[in-house]
Order: C-alpha cells, then structure tokens, then sequence
C-alpha cells in the first residue's frame, strides 16, 4: 500500500514538474475566467477590439490556413455564421499565419466572411489566451465570461449545443453593430 500511494505521490510529482517547466495548460483564458481584452488588427489593417462585441455571444476561432483541421471546420463556421444572423452570436478568428497577406488570401478563396484579427506566428493575441493547439474555440458568454474552450478540433455537436444555449441566455433584443 504505501508503495502504491508513494509511486502516485512521486507521478503527481513530476507531472507538476512537467507542466510548470513547460507552462502547459496553466496559463491563458480558461472555462470559467473573463475573456482577456482583445485587441488588434484585422487583415484589411482595421482596429478590432473584443469589446466591440459585447452583449453577445462570441465564438473565438483560432486558425491558421497551415491547419488542415482549421480548414475542415470553415463549413461548419460557415453555416454557424448563417445560422445566427440576426441573433446576439458573432464568430472572430485569430489568425495565426505569418503575414495578414496570407490571412486575406485564405478570407477571399475559403469565403470567410467573418472579421479574423491578424496575430501572426506565436503572436501576443494566442500567447494571452494560451493556445498551443489549431484550431482552439472559445466561447463566450454575453457576461464577457468564458464557458467554453476546445484546445483542438471540437465537438461539433457539443458546440452547436453550447452556442444555442448561450445564445438563448441574451436578454433582450440584438445589440447594435
């Protein structure tokens, strides 16, 4: 018995170790915490701020067009986008290619129409919410707060589901803009 509590002690040990020397999953935006003010350019070189869009609910989308699983879910994204027009939901990305050029290339040819913030490679934007994983979806509540966060492709029916009853929380009518 106590071999077995002291293997577990030392493997609790070292995975802490590990995640404190390699700052995995303890740092950025987590379900439960306030979104982390936002802000930047989008690819046509326009301010965007978070902020913009309170009051609603934002789906967070962080992409690269090097991210084949990024890619897979533009349909998806597309037909959310569709979906919610009029409603309290907005979908933005965070661009993670190395130049706006390639941000707005991949936003013309894949019909993107939502606004993507051009963050770049390991850019402050990704590095303030923690992501380490294409693509990462974060949801957010119209309170600011962060009910959701998939680090890697997400469950699309869990995120349907998630953004519906979100959506459903707003109180009131549509928020200008």
């Amino acid at each position: 018995m106590i071999a077995k509590v002291t293997r577990t002690v030392v493997l609790a040990v070292i995975l802490a170790a590990g995640c404190a020397l390699t700052g995995s999953r303890m740092t950025g935006a987590r379900t439960g915490m306030p979104a982390p003010a936002t802000e930047g350019v989008d690819a046509d070189g326009q301010p965007m701020h978070l902020s913009d869009y309170a009051n609603r609910v934002v789906m967070v989308s962080f992409w690269g067009n090097f991210c084949g699983p990024c890619r897979a879910l533009f349909p998806h994204e597309r037909a959310l986008v569709a979906k919610y027009q009029g409603k309290p939901f907005v979908l933005l990305g965070v661009n993670a290619d190395v130049e706006a050029r390639e941000c707005k290339e991949a936003q013309a040819s894949k019909g993107l129409t939502w606004r993507s913030w051009c963050d770049g490679a390991q850019g402050p934007i990704c590095r303030s919410w923690g992501v380490e994983w294409f693509p990462t979806i974060v949801l957010i509540d119209h309170t600011g707060m962060i009910r959701y966060r998939s680090d890697g492709p997400p469950d699309r029916q869990e995120l349907d589901d998630r953004i519906e009853k979100l959506v459903a929380e707003v109180p009131g009518p549509m928020p200008d803009r």
